[in-house]
């Protein structure tokens, strides 16, 4: 899973849509480390499939892998 929600209020949308608590502040630099083991470990909790059907309709599309590419529209 590939995330680049970089406008509060997008940021704001995916941790809420992840139900992972309060909204940390991620323009600052001190709690990238935290929000990125935060979302490491709920994208390696669940299957691509999980995450793609959560996200279906919200601007997102699933990273494709080598063994993926062409059976993608």
């Amino acid at each position: 899973i590939a995330v680049g929600s970089l406008e509060p209020q997008f940021f704001h949308a995916l941790w809420k849509t992840l139900e992972l608590g309060a909204v940390p502040d991620h323009m600052d630099r001190r709690t990238w480390p935290g929000i990125e083991r935060r979302l490491t470990d709920i994208f390696h909790s669940q299957p691509r499939e999980r995450w793609t059907a959560l996200f279906e309709g919200r601007l997102t599309r699933p990273a494709l892998n080598n063994m993926d590419n062409g059976r993608q529209s």
